[in-house]
Order: C-alpha cells, then sequence, then structure tokens
C-alpha cells in the first residue's frame, strides 16, 4: 500500500471512533461484517468538497476514485483540506466578527507601526537633508490606530462558549493595556515631541523623561502581546496547516523578542545618562543600534501577524471540514436503488 493510501486509512479510522487501525490484525465483527474503515472507503462523499487541483465538486465521488477533470486522487484531496478534529472545535460564537476582528486588529497595528516610522524617516531626511515630508496628521493617525486596532482585539475575549474565567481575565487584560498604550503614545507624539523639528535627532532636554516614556510603550505592549497570545494562538490552531506542523511560526513570541531588543536600548541610556568619553560614545552606539534593530524587528513581526490573520480569516469565518462532513456511513453497495 502506497504511504498516501496508508495516511488517509489511518487519517480515517482515527475519525471512525472504533478505534481499529489499518492493517491490524483484530478479528472481523460477528457474521463476517467488513471492518469499520473499510466501509468508510467505500462511501461516496455526501458533502461538497473542492478538488484540490482543479476545484471541481468531489461530491459523490467514492474515496477511491480519482477527479474525473484532472485525475488527482480523492484521498490525496481529502488529506489536503479535510481537517480530522473540525468536529472537536468548540463553534465561535459569531464566527464573521471573530475573523474581521482580528483582521482589524493587526492591520491596524501595522498601520500605526507604519505611521511611526514615517515620523522618524521624515526626522532623519530633516536632519541629514533638511527636507521634512511628514504630514503633521501622521501622529494622530498612530494614536487611532492604536486604539482601532484594540477595538479589533476584543473579539479575543469570548470567541467561543466554554472559555475559563482565568483565560478571559487574562484576554481582558491585554485589550485593558491599549488605553495606557495609547495614552503614552499621545504623550510621546503630542506633547513632548510636539514643536520640535528633530526631537530624536536634535537632541532634547527632557530626553529622561522621553525615554521613560518610550519604556512605558515597552511595558504596555509587552502585557497586550503577553494578555492576547494564548486566544490568539487558540484561534490560530483552527487552522488544520497550522496544527499539522506545516507553518512554524511564532509571530507574537517573536514580536515580544523585539519589544524588549528595543527596550534593552533605552534601558542603557537611562544607565548611561551623560556619560562622556569613549566608554559613553560606545554605550550611545549600542543603544542607538538596539532600538533601531528592535524597531525594525517589531515592525516586522507586525507584518507577520497581519499575514496570519488575513489568512486566518477565511477559515474562522467558516467552519472547518471534517470527515462527517463529506462521508456518508453506509457503504456504497448498501444503498439499492440509489
Amino acid at each position: 500500500m502506497s504511504d498516501l493510501g496508508r495516511r488517509v486509512r489511518g487519517l480515517l479510522s482515527r475519525t471512525s471512533g472504533n478505534g481499529v487501525e489499518p492493517g491490524s490484525r483484530e478479528p472481523e465483527k460477528q457474521g463476517g461484517a467488513p471492518r469499520a474503515w473499510a466501509s468508510v472507503l467505500a462511501s461516496e462523499l455526501t458533502g461538497d468538497l473542492p478538488c484540490m487541483r482543479c476545484g471541481y465538486n468531489l461530491r459523490g465521488l467514492s474515496i477511491r476514485e480519482s477527479c474525473p477533470e484532472c485525475h488527482a486522487p480523492v484521498k490525496a484531496t481529502i488529506l489536503a483540506l479535510v481537517d480530522p478534529k473540525a468536529g472537536e472545535l468548540k463553534r465561535l460564537t459569531r464566527p464573521r466578527v471573530t475573523a474581521w476582528g482580528l483582521v482589524v486588529w493587526s492591520v491596524a497595528a501595522l498601520i500605526a507601526a507604519l505611521g511611526s516610522w514615517v515620523i522618524r524617516l521624515s526626522e532623519l531626511s530633516l536632519h541629514w537633508l533638511d527636507i521634512a515630508w511628514s504630514p503633521p496628521w501622521t501622529a494622530w493617525l498612530v494614536v487611532l490606530m492604536t486604539l482601532v486596532s484594540g477595538l479589533g482585539a476584543v473579539v479575543l475575549i469570548s470567541p467561543h462558549a466554554g472559555m475559563s474565567p482565568r483565560r478571559r481575565l487574562r484576554t481582558l487584560g491585554g485589550v485593558l493595556a491599549y488605553l495606557p498604550l495609547a495614552a503614552l503614545l499621545w504623550r510621546l507624539y503630542m506633547e513632548i515631541d510636539a514643536g520640535k523639528a528633530k526631537p530624536v535627532f536634535g537632541g532634547l532636554d527632557d530626553d529622561t523623561v522621553r525615554t521613560l516614556v518610550r519604556l512605558g510603550i515597552a511595558a504596555a505592549l509587552a502585557m497586550i502581546i503577553l494578555g492576547l497570545r494564548p486566544m490568539a494562538r487558540g484561534l490560530a490552531m483552527r487552522s488544520v496547516v497550522v496544527r499539522t506542523g506545516k507553518v512554524d511560526r511564532q509571530s507574537l513570541l517573536a514580536l515580544l523578542g523585539a519589544v524588549g531588543i528595543a527596550a534593552t536600548g533605552d534601558v542603557l541610556r537611562l544607565l548611561t545618562g551623560e556619560m562622556r568619553g569613549p566608554l559613553g560614545q560606545a554605550l550611545q552606539t549600542g543603544e542607538v543600534v538596539l532600538i533601531a534593530v528592535g524597531s525594525v524587528l517589531v515592525t516586522i513581526g507586525l507584518v507577520g501577524v497581519t499575514i496570519d490573520c488575513v489568512r486566518l480569516r477565511p477559515i474562522l469565518a467558516s467552519s472547518g471540514v471534517g470527515i462527517a462532513d463529506i462521508l456518508d456511513d453506509e457503504p456504497r453497495g448498501s444503498r439499492g436503488g440509489r
């Protein structure tokens, strides 16, 4: 038997509920009835299942047959598209709202990060080329998109029934952390940096206050990530691609590490203070490098989270396809006149 055939039979035996693996030497049922997995293999697909190669609806075909359009084996499509645990997952209370909420959560956060980059790159352009091109409303956009991202994260608090109160409280804490984050961003862009052409490259008298605000922003981001990650990961596990190990991405953990790198640069800035000399210059260079590298990695991490959420949207918006959704329990030969 081919490896593909063994995998299909193993998949079907695990979902048939009888615990008999293909190829086992357990005696047949009384009366010479075929094993349960054998009858399943002879079944017709009673639900809609698009061919993985050409999209043809395989409904009505046997698992042992091939697609009449492109001749791809039906069992190959089952392995690619059918989730054996789809029936075990608790149904989302509002699947479409949850799916789009995740997209809003991630996309708004990415827009906020890109807005911050526009502000800093404009300042860098002014410092080197005497050209500033950041529109005055960019800072408002950063704060607004932060709040919109928090609004989208609300769908993570209770996406389905049966959640433990502890997990709900943890997720709620992550959502509420958006409020201090938005307030700190307002403080940074609208108050500390307001009216200053080059708040970073030009030097500030209140640089210590600015650094403390940045550390507060990092702490709020860490609270958000740690609070939302368990529920976000739980929703991602509804994708059979993620659950079977075909995608190995820890976007939120990587994002947390990037925030830590940038925060380390700010901590060094506080510790070095007004240190002068070669050592002070080296530490200041290290601070700038850590903050820059951490900021870049945060943005890359947000891109990864956004891609994941966009890919998950159609999966969350509709129930996964399980074995029971596409198979009839009766063997083909027992249906008589059908």
